[in-house]
């Protein structure tokens, strides 16, 4: 055996290992993709249940029963519902970006959607965001928002009111 069958055959085997080490990695980096796929899902799965943990609240209930007539509310009620408006908005806006970038699907990214619009349709969340709601959120996702509220028919928005308790609201957009 010469010198240059001895260095062909090194290059195969450096060729063969090159080929092996760059599958692995394709391997490596797929999972950790899943990885991060589902640590996402993980974390938006525990922040939706903000806004239904601190509704829980009874004082903040008591504010959220204003939504349907904002002239109801005290100023710590009014408070107290911006914040719960934000949380639902902000669930809304976390679950757009995950749609984005494959992480959610299309059945849920619109059914969040739809709880965001609808809460911004409600009488108080129209105050909210026109008031500056909308400021607190990214440009992009403010344009879904708008683009959604243009054609308010697909949402129903309910509220609480004592001695008639739940109801459909007027959609007077």
């Amino acid at each position: 055996m010469n010198w240059d069958a001895i260095g062909a055959i090194g290059e195969v085997i450096g060729a063969m290992a090159v080929v092996l080490t760059l599958a692995y990695l394709a391997i490596q980096i797929r999972q950790n993709a899943s990885s991060v796929r589902a640590s996402a899902y993980q974390a938006w799965a525990a922040a939706i249940s903000a806004p239904v943990t601190t509704a829980q609240q009874a004082d903040v209930a008591q504010a959220i029963t204003g939504i349907g007539d904002p002239t109801t509310l005290t100023p710590v009620s009014a408070i107290q519902l911006a914040h719960w408006l934000y949380s639902i908005v902000h669930v809304g806006e976390t679950t757009h970006y995950l749609h984005r970038d494959g992480v959610i699907g299309d059945e849920v990214y619109e059914t969040q959607l739809k709880m965001s619009v609808a809460s911004i349709l409600s009488p108080a969340g129209k105050q909210w965001w026109d008031s500056g709601g909308r400021s607190q959120f990214t440009e992009e996702f403010v344009n879904v928002i708008e683009s959604r509220r243009a054609d308010p028919t697909p949402y129903k928005l309910w509220a609480f009111t004592e001695g008639r308790g739940f109801h459909e609201m007027a959609n007077d957009s």
